[in-house]
């Protein structure tokens, strides 16, 4: 029943800190790669789930899981991401011309990944943490 509960709720934060919509939420979403959630709007998102769950974050190293706001490697990772998925031919083709250009700029670090299911997870536990 909680689990429930806390499902809605953090759907509820995700969809005020995304424009990202989803007709079907579901466990594996992620917040960096589906909901695009990264640089101030996941600093934001981190505090809104935080304070809503009562969930500890004061261990969570940002960088390992959000680009910086405005950071080429957040530029890049969204170029990169939008030349896999975007429908037409050319804007996949403009998107990795653009993820090419920003690479130049980028240290292309890669980041670990948080789902709907792990959030779930911290706040069953009430603290952010993988194991």
């Amino acid at each position: 029943m909680v689990n429930a509960q806390n499902k809605t709720v953090i759907k509820d934060i995700i969809c005020r800190h995304s424009s990202v919509k989803f007709d079907d939420f579901s466990e594996d979403l992620r917040l960096l790669e589906d909901f695009r959630i990264a640089g101030d709007d996941a600093e934001e998102f981190l505090k809104d789930f935080s304070l809503t769950l009562k969930v500890d974050i004061s261990e969570v190293k940002f960088s390992d899981y959000f680009p910086e706001e405005s950071s080429p490697e957040m530029h890049y990772f969204f170029a990169l991401l939008d030349s896999k998925f975007k429908k037409s031919k050319f804007f996949r083709s403009v998107a990795y011309c653009e993820s090419v250009l920003w690479s130049i700029f980028s240290s292309r670090r890669s980041y670990m990944t948080v789902t709907v299911g792990h959030l779930l997870d911290f706040s069953q536990k009430g603290k952010w943490a993988f194991n």
